[in-house]
This record gives structure tokens, C-alpha cells and sequence, in this order.
């Protein structure tokens, strides 16, 4: 019963998509085709854990399909937007015993264990949460990291903590709230990109270590597509760019679109120089125009890379002359390498000036390791 209706569900998807696609050509999608697809589309959690992953390479291609015919970013996001809250309900949390919650997104498995201190206003009467407590949380998958003994206090629904930004995963941003209506937790993640995780209740563990016997068909994918390197990728050679511009590469990195346009370059005797543009479409949006570069052997490096890039995401970038490619060698939030491929320049072509669009923090790093060729690439 349970592959039957995962099979609808990704059956649903591919139909609403290419509805939705089509549609754009007209005046919209109707009103009920575009709720149902939205919230398959847009949700990253779908009702089955299978289609989380469905969801996100269908709306990284719809995202990517609209701008390529002309929709507003506006548009893209509406399209990109959560139905409708997914955490209802402010009563107080579980008390007497522990209680845990466990939830996934692609390759990583999310654990909390929540201790909520109490008291009993009469003898035989019920214990009252008191709003604080201590909260263990746990992550397991590509990335892992945990937080032990965190307190924490509860507003409404909110809970908010004190030392989880140094002992958890490094680089990523959330919020944490508890759904009395469902008693579950919602993980709504801001950085390094916008997505909400639910977390059901489950029974403690007497450990809470994971282990890969609990992975997900989900995540079993994520990590195939993020391990698995792709036919043919490899860079060699430091040789200079042709001398025909501009040049664009494109690639994508799960649900974010990457494209650079060389704009410039000039040989030198021991290092080139010129001016890119790069451009970031996805749940995270970032656009850096007539960036300054130097070109070392394979190495380029941007001299102000203080407003490019994307939000938690560190990496350095190599040219590869033989393949005629970039490569994107992403650190964090995760290890992997991003191929951008030469392809034809679209019809606009930003204009070699700073871009007056929201700075982005500092997230271009020169002294990332070298290119690793065993590393896990990425190149659909």
C-alpha cells in the first residue's frame, strides 16, 4: 500500500510539473492545479519521505525554466513559496520523561531529544512545563554533528537555545518550534539554503546514534548523487582561455543553478587577469557582476569576493583549458565539486559593473584545498 501510494505521488509530481511548465506559456496555471502543485513542488517535505528529493530537482527545473522564458524573480519565488504553515498549535511540551523527534532531508537524519523541566502545582495533579529544559540534537549523513546539554526556553512556539551555533552543523541557520497540534518540531533552516524539516515523534533510544541501516530510499539517492562522480570529469591543463568573448559555463549544484560569464581576460607573463560575472538561481538567489579576477596556473582567485557568492557556502574555482571547463570546489557546508560546462550565452549579458543587489557575506575561499579528482563531483 505504502509503494503504491509513493508511486502516485511521484506520479503526481511529473504530471503537475509539466502542467506547470506548459502553463507558463499561457496565463497561469488554474487556481487547483497550481495548490496541488505547489505543495508537492514547493513543500520540501512531501507527505512520503520518497519524494522530498523529486520535489527539489522539480522545482530547481522549473526555477530554471522560468527565468530561461522571462518570468520576474517574483514570479519564481511565489512559485517557490510554502502552501500554508506547517507547525500549528503553542501548548507546552511533553513533561515527566524525555521526549525525541526524528526527521530527514536529503542526505542528512535530524534527532532531538528534549528534556523539559516541570512542576506539580498539588499533590496527584498534573505536572506543568515550566518552558526550559536541556535539548540534545543529533545530525547524521554527509555532514554530522550533534549538541549535548543545550538549554533552552520555549516562547509560544519557539524555542530557542543557547550554545547550539558552535556545536551543531557548521554553516547552517535555523529556527526550532514545537507543534503541540501534532506534538512533532519543525526545522525551519534559513542558511545555507531556505528549507523546512519535520520532525516525528519517535521512542528514545537508550543511544541516539545513528546508523546507515536507518537511511531513507531518499537519502540513499541524495548520497548517490553527491558521491557518485559522473563520466568524464575530469581537469587538467592551465592554459589560458580562447581569446573569443564572453564565454559562459553552467552547472548546478542540487537545487542551485551556477553560471559564470567571462567577460575579460588578458594573459600574463605568470598570471592572467580579466572580469567574470556569477550568477546563483535557486531557493538561494545571488548575482556578483564584474568581478575582478587573477588567473594562476589552473587557480583563479576573486580579488573582492567579500559581496559574491552564496550564503554559507565556501569554495575556490579552477579552469580547466583542456575540458574547457570550471571547476567549483564547494567546502562548505559539504565537500564536492561542481563541473560548469561551456554553454551559449543567453541574450543578456549583465553589464561589468558592481551589482547595486543585497551583498552576500564573504564566502569565496582562495585557500580551499587543491582539486581533488576522488572527491564526489556533481554533473548532470
Amino acid at each position: 500500500m505504502a509503494s503504491s501510494r509513493a508511486t502516485l505521488l511521484r506520479a503526481l509530481i511529473a504530471l503537475a510539473s509539466l502542467a506547470a511548465i506548459d502553463a507558463f506559456h499561457d496565463e497561469g496555471l488554474a487556481e487547483s492545479n497550481r495548490v496541488e502543485f505547489l505543495s508537492l513542488a514547493a513543500e520540501d517535505e512531501c507527505e512520503s519521505s520518497d519524494c522530498a528529493l523529486s520535489a527539489l530537482q522539480l522545482r530547481a527545473k522549473l526555477t530554471k525554466r522560468a527565468s530561461h522564458d522571462g518570468h520576474g524573480t517574483s514570479e519564481i519565488s511565489a512559485m517557490r513559496a510554502p502552501p500554508g504553515p506547517l507547525c500549528t498549535g503553542d501548548g507546552e511540551l511533553p513533561t515527566g520523561i524525555p521526549a525525541c523527534y526524528q526527521g530527514t532531508f536529503l542526505t542528512e537524519t535530524l534527532t532531538v531529544k528534549v528534556e523539559s523541566e516541570s512542576y506539580s502545582p498539588g499533590d496527584g495533579e498534573s505536572k506543568i512545563s515550566v518552558g526550559i529544559g536541556k535539548v540534545d540534537v543529533f545530525a547524521q549523513g554527509l555532514k554530522a554533528g550533534s549538541c549535548i546539554g543545550a538549554a533552552f526556553n520555549k516562547s509560544s512556539r519557539m524555542l530557542s537555545t543557547e550554545g547550539i551555533p558552535n556545536c551543531f552543523l557548521d554553516g547552517f541557520e535555523y529556527t526550532a518550534s514545537y507543534c503541540s497540534s501534532t506534538d512533532s518540531m519543525l526545522f525551519s533552516f534559513v542558511t545555507p539554503v531556505p528549507f523546512n524539516v519535520e520532525l516525528k515523534k519517535i521512542e528514545c533510544a537508550a543511544e541516539l546514534a545513528l546508523t546507515d541501516e536507518r537511511s531513507t530510499p531518499d537519502q540513499d539517492r541524495a548520497r548517490a548523487l553527491l558521491q557518485s562522480p559522473p563520466e568524464g570529469v575530469t581537469c587538467t591543463g592551465d592554459g589560458n582561455w580562447p581569446t573569443t568573448l564572453p564565454l559562459c559555463y553552467r552547472g548546478s549544484l542540487l537545487v542551485e543553478s551556477l553560471e559564470w560569464t567571462v567577460l575579460s581576460y588578458t594573459a600574463g607573463d605568470s598570471a592572467g587577469v580579466g572580469k567574470v560575472n556569477m550568477v546563483a538561481k535557486g531557493p538561494q538567489e545571488a548575482i556578483c557582476n564584474g568581478a575582478a579576477f587573477e588567473k594562476s596556473g589552473q587557480l583563479i582567485t576573486i580579488e573582492d569576493a567579500s559581496n559574491c557568492g552564496l550564503t554559507g557556502f565556501e569554495y575556490s574555482v579552477r579552469y580547466c583549458s583542456t575540458q574547457d571547463r570550471i571547476m567549483v570546489n564547494v567546502t562548505q557546508p559539504f565537500a564536492i565539486m561542481v563541473a560548469l560546462d561551456r554553454a551559449a550565452c543567453s541574450a543578456e549579458i549583465f553589464e561589468p559593473t558592481p551589482s547595486p543587489v543585497d551583498p552576500f557575506p564573504p564566502s569565496y575561499n582562495p585557500d580551499a584545498p587543491a582539486f581533488n579528482p576522488n572527491l564526489p563531483a556533481h554533473n548532470p
